[in-house]
């Protein structure tokens, strides 16, 4: 049903944002980057960025959703999405969201969480670690949480040979460098990130 569809779409927007131009791959990781170790739970504030933009996400989709179809949870990822992510972050505060298997290269991961983000890989959600963080170079901190595959996110992130054809016409004209197909349930679809800014020496 559509609201069904509609409450389970967000998780498939893990990276989806501006129109990219071209194939790219994950950079390997910058000598600055630090090990990114789980952790049992994130700040407040970071779960709260983080849930914020999932609930921001999730009522956009309900709503275009209702007024046009399931199509259009593409517009917004594309259109909206961007806004919303940016929306999240404060001045000390940066908010992205990010994959190891990109619809948009502009999602790349920060340089901190590249390695992480390689590692775990397109493993199931539950074989691994959901939250992560780290200490940064610069004194500040980086975070992760992870975002999972629902059955949902399927109709656009299954195997790319089964989608319809006129969905990966849309997804080809939108995202012509996807690489965000041949998910499973439960797979591990990609990473909110957030960055903070240490704290100003006393």
């Amino acid at each position: 049903m559509p609201t069904k569809l509609a409450f389970f779409a967000v998780l498939s927007l893990a990276a989806c944002e501006r129109t990219p131009a071209a194939p790219v791959t994950l950079p390997r990781p910058t000598e600055s980057a630090h090990a990114v170790a789980a952790v049992a739970e994130l700040p407040a504030d970071v779960s709260a960025a983080f849930d914020q933009l999932q609930g921001h996400l999730k009522e956009r989709l309900l709503a275009e959703i209702a007024r046009v179809g399931p199509a259009a949870a593409i517009d917004v990822c594309k259109t909206e999405a961007p806004q919303l992510t940016a929306a999240q972050s404060t001045p000390t505060l940066r908010v992205g969201r990010t994959s190891v298997a990109l619809r948009n290269p502009a999602n790349q991961p920060p340089a901190w969480a590249q390695q992480w983000v390689r590692d775990q890989g397109r493993r199931k959600v539950a074989g691994g670690a959901k939250l992560a963080s780290v200490a940064l170079p610069n004194g500040g901190t980086g975070y992760l949480r992870a975002i999972g595959v629902a059955p949902v996110c399927l109709a656009c992130h299954g195997p790319g040979a089964a989608l319809p054809d006129a969905l990966r016409a849309r997804l080809s004209e939108s995202y012509p460098a996807d690489a965000a197909v041949d998910f499973a349930e439960g797979d591990l679809r990609g990473w909110f990130w957030a960055e903070r800014e240490a704290s100003p020496s006393k």
